[in-house]
């Protein structure tokens, strides 16, 4: 399984240990176009929007897309992209993570969503 496979299988079940395994130790993340600081380093992900993405309420549910060689992990609520997460991954770990949302990154969403042939919330 992919690390891509591994971080939505983890994802899917909640499991905020195998996520947190999956991180380097400086891995950030950050939500593109809000004004939200960086997060640097696993535990602060996982203390942060981890959590936030994984108490969604409806909950979202992970799947993994591909356009060309970039691979999106796409958090989905009955099949409608809310958020796109662009990973990077270097050594069976991932180092980044770069999430695309709506409210922020409309256009985009939208653009990836049609890449992905998948509705987003960015349409409505």
């Amino acid at each position: 399984m992919s690390p891509y496979e591994a971080f939505a299988a983890a994802f899917n079940d909640r499991d905020l240990q195998a996520l947190g395994a999956l991180l380097a130790d400086d891995a950030w993340a950050e939500v593109l176009g809000a004004p939200f600081p960086r997060e640097v380093g696993r535990d602060a992900i996982l203390s942060t929007s981890f959590p936030y993405l994984l108490e969604a309420d409806p909950p979202l549910a992970a799947r993994v897309r591909t356009e060309g060689e970039r691979i999106w992990l796409l958090l989905c609520v009955d099949g409608v992209v809310d958020t796109a997460i662009r990973a990077t991954v270097e050594r069976e770990r991932v180092t980044s993570l770069e999430y695309v949302v709506g409210p922020h990154r409309p256009d985009e969403l939208r653009r990836i969503g049609r890449v992905c042939d998948l509705p987003t919330v960015a349409d409505a």
